[in-house]
């Protein structure tokens, strides 16, 4: 762009930059040269030069500020910003740079109250639009960092602003945090309650803290509300707003207190009380207080052959395919095998189908080692839980006993939670016999009704004070911890059953189950349907009468969730939208619904669901006269997960040869093939063979996803949103 000497000086001088350095109008366009340029080491040269003729200029500071940055100069950049605030405390651009600095180097809450502050010296129709840049800079800064409730807070309110650009990027912001996976749906939905009843005493005060936290004044906002605590009792949506404003403010301590203390308030739903304890608990280091050690331990092998041979040749251990590409140390080589040690020897492939009595559960895995050049040959075993020390050296040593020369020392390499292990066990089961989907769900369920459930009601948990569920299922006291505990090891749980098994968790403890969540008759339409679904927290979505929505309500929850990422909810919604005649539903929700339902089949495993949802779909494009080229896309990767390349390669060379011209089926194809390992980022090909890929991709879907340190190993973490699969490694 071209230097314009009648813009706003950006020094936040609140001045043209003609008449607010009038005598560094030549320079300063020599800087906005340089800066376009890129050449940013010239600029900083430059004002250098001009810093000696003219101190404290606030232009040359901010220009050196986002000089610096241009140049990977965070500390320097930094630097120069607290030094322009602390002589500037007022200028908003100097607010603002020494903010957004504050988070990228590592102090969000500070950068955060920076900007409230002030933003609250301000009145409420003179907002500088410097400060509101830097509170969506601030904003963008903490959602990149993997930052959720502040970013959604701060996008909500920007939406708001009287500026549509302001506005729209509110909404960008609020988007690119709701992604955020990594944090649980609970975390990324959490709204402050606006809602007052008539019948409050003081509703006008509420009404007055509502407003001040609506105009950006969140810190007298908080003031207001907790100036209204003792009145909880009758209205607890304070405290919940006063515990969500605090997270904002990264004040989780206090944040979690007030949600205790809302969870104790018996004038509400049990649900609302237990969501807060499962709120404290995702918040909180060992949330259930029930850790166990995970250790290593090492064997000196004096004669590997035969150790090998004898492993090779022992039922207890299973043979298992690795990719030596994962141990990337070259200071050690990879091992020559891998061995998942089992429970018991599996059964010949002639049973009927896979149950708990006769699939073996891994117990550990064992890296086999052999001769280097300064290490003997040895056996290294991981994810060795500290209760199966004992069984664990025990099967070593009956299978290679002779061959064991030095023994180390067991070494704790990490603690996780025994109802965590407990869950996740159902990954580690070995099967002979092939899964169907409908023997897989009904081994799930086996798995947690017989075992699972069993042991979580006489654990004893820290979060009930060292008791067991069992123990304090009948105490008022515990109840809303209780609620909290059963969402949060839901979250350890397989998808497809977990509700199940948490509602039997919650029938045996005699604790509410929660119901289905009905939509008023007649449905809401327009903003009325909106409004009811604002009122239902996200979270709870799942559990909607989605098959008395309108189409248009259906799609407004439809794109909600799937801005929300929320894969559970958008599979119930697009189920319900293909079960309407085709002419009912809009072409792009209809697509949409498809593409879901293949997507998320394909996550489980359930590659013949997403082959029938595959075939629909083509026959409806053929019988509507569309394009087929994005199913045949989505065809390539399902049947590389069957397993059958042939089939693959025939969709990809269709797609190739008579969809070259379909952009959106080439960047589909793109996407796909960089996501199965075909082809580079840059777009050029993977030096491998489709079917050596398949087989590969294959092995890959019937194993556990891979832990942080490359090798899948029993004490690897579930996925956060559920959905633990069976090992079956044929």
């Amino acid at each position: 762009m071209p230097f314009d000497a009648y813009t706003n000086c950006p020094g936040g001088r609140d001045k043209k930059i003609k008449f607010c350095c009038p005598d560094m109008i030549k320079e300063l366009e020599q800087l906005h040269q340089l800066f376009e340029r890129k050449q940013h080491a010239a600029c900083i040269n430059l004002l250098d030069q001009l810093a000696e003729k003219h101190p404290n200029c606030a232009c040359l500071d901010a220009a050196r500020i986002q000089s610096l940055l241009a140049d990977n100069k965070l500390p320097e950049s930094y630097d120069v910003a607290q030094k322009f605030y602390n002589r500037e405390p007022e200028n908003p651009v100097a607010i603002s740079d020494f903010a957004s600095l504050a988070v990228y180097m590592g102090d969000p809450a500070k950068g955060l109250n920076l900007i409230i502050d002030a933003l609250e010296k301000n009145d409420t129709n003179t907002l500088k639009v410097e400060l509101i840049n830097g509170l969506l800079t601030l904003g963008v800064a903490m959602a990149s960092m993997g930052i959720v409730v502040t970013p959604i807070a701060i996008g909500q309110f920007l939406q708001f602003i009287n500026s549509k650009e302001i506005a729209e990027s509110g909404i960008r912001l609020t988007m690119q945090a709701l992604a955020n996976t990594n944090e649980p749906l609970i975390i990324r939905s959490l709204r402050i309650q606006t809602f007052c009843p008539e019948s409050f005493v003081k509703k006008a005060e509420f009404q007055n803290a509502m407003g001040l936290i609506n105009s950006g004044r969140w810190k007298k906002g908080l003031a207001a509300l907790e100036n209204l605590i003792e009145y909880a009792k009758d209205f607890p949506a304070i405290l919940w707003n006063v515990a969500v404003i605090r997270l904002w403010f990264f004040d989780v301590d206090k944040a979690l207190d007030t949600f205790r203390q809302y969870s104790e308030v018996e004038n509400q739903p049990f649900e609302n009380r237990a969501d807060a304890a499962y709120i404290r608990m995702l918040f909180t280091n060992d949330a259930l207080g029930d850790l166990v050690d995970i250790q290593t331990r090492e064997y000196e092998i004096t004669d590997p052959d035969s150790a090998l041979e004898k492993l090779l040749s022992n039922g207890l251990f299973a043979n298992t395919p690795f990719d030596q590409r994962q141990f990337q140390d070259p200071d050690s080589p990879p091992p020559k095998n891998l061995f998942a040690l089992l429970d018991k020897v599996a059964v010949t492939a002639s049973e009927t189908k896979p149950t708990i009595n006769n699939t073996p559960l891994a117990i550990a895995n064992v890296l086999f080692f052999g001769r280097q050049t300064d290490k003997p040959a040895r056996l290294f075993v991981v994810g060795l839980h500290a209760e199966n020390l004992v069984q664990v050296d025990n099967a070593i040593r009956n299978a290679i006993g002779g061959t064991i020369g030095k023994v180390g020392e067991p070494q704790t390499v990490t603690q996780q939670s025994r109802t965590h292990l407990k869950a996740q066990a159902v990954l580690n089961f070995h099967s002979s016999i092939p899964f169907t989907a409908e023997s897989e769900e009904e081994f799930l369920l086996d798995y947690y009704n017989n075992i699972f459930i069993p042991f979580v009601y006489d654990a004893p948990l820290g979060c009930l004070d060292g008791k067991s569920p069992a123990q304090v299922a009948n105490d008022p006291a515990y109840s809303a911890r209780l609620g909290g505990w059963i969402r949060y090891i839901e979250m350890f749980l397989a998808t497809e059953v977990g509700a199940e098994v948490c509602n039997k968790i919650c029938e045996h403890l005699k604790l509410p189950i929660p119901n289905t969540i009905r939509v008023p008759e007649p449905c809401p339409s327009g903003n009325g349907a909106r409004q009811f679904l604002d009122s239902v927290p996200l979270w709870r979505w799942q559990r909607l009468e989605f098959e008395k929505m309108t189409t248009d309500m259906l799609n407004v929850a439809y794109r909600v969730c799937m801005n929300a990422r929320d894969v559970r909810t958008q599979s119930r919604i697009s189920e319900e939208v293909l079960s309407r005649p085709v002419a009912s539903v809009p072409p792009q929700l209809r697509s949409g619904a498809y593409a879901t339902l293949m997507s998320t089949a394909q996550a489980e495993h359930n590659f013949e669901e997403a082959v029938t949802w595959l075939e629909r779909a083509m026959v409806e494009a053929r019988e509507a006269r569309q394009s087929p080229a994005v199913w045949k896309v989505m065809a390539i990767s399902i049947y590389l997960g069957m397993g059958e390349p042939e089939k693959a390669n025939s969709f990809l060379a269709d797609v190739v040869q008579n969809h070259s011209n379909d952009e959106t089926a080439m960047r589909l194809l793109q996407e796909t093939l960089i996501k199965l390992g075909l082809m580079n980022p840059d777009g050029t090909p993977r030096n491998v063979s489709a079917r050596e890929f398949a087989g590969e991709q294959h092995l890959a879907t019937k194993q556990p996803t891979a832990t942080t340190g490359g090798l899948w190993t029993p004490d690897g973490d579930a996925p956060k949103s559920g959905g633990g699969k069976l090992w079956t490694p044929d």
